[in-house]
């Protein structure tokens, strides 16, 4: 049953990076840069709207389901920010980085994650 469950998981998530190139570029993004992110510094570096990161991250209407979002996969954490500052930080877990990995050795992800790699390199 656990098996199941993990394939399942597997699959929507694969799913989830094939429908949207800012999941994936959001992913890779915090996975090269291997430190917290809040909004602003993930936009400029995938060079997208604010709208676009919140809906990869939480999900946002019809565009981007709150289900396929990359904080309810588990594949990024959200960070409060410190006393000093009201700014919420974005990280990628355990899981996330994992996923980048194997993502990695798929053919059909492995260009796009180097091509995304090249962008912010």
């Amino acid at each position: 049953m656990g098996e199941e469950r993990d394939y399942e998981d597997y699959c929507q998530i694969m799913h989830a990076m094939r429908k949207s190139v800012i999941r994936m570029k959001i992913l890779v993004y915090l996975f090269v840069c291997g430190e917290p992110r809040n909004i602003q510094q993930i936009m400029n570096v995938v060079g997208t709207w604010p709208s676009h990161v919140r809906g990869a991250m939480w999900g946002m209407g019809k565009r981007y389901k709150a289900e396929s979002s990359l904080l309810a996969r588990g594949l990024v954490a959200r960070l409060s920010g410190d006393i000093n500052s009201n700014v919420t930080t974005y990280t990628l877990t355990e899981k996330g980085r994992g996923y980048v990995l194997l993502i990695c050795t798929i053919p059909e992800f492995n260009r796009r994650v180097r091509a995304i790699i090249e962008q912010f390199t």
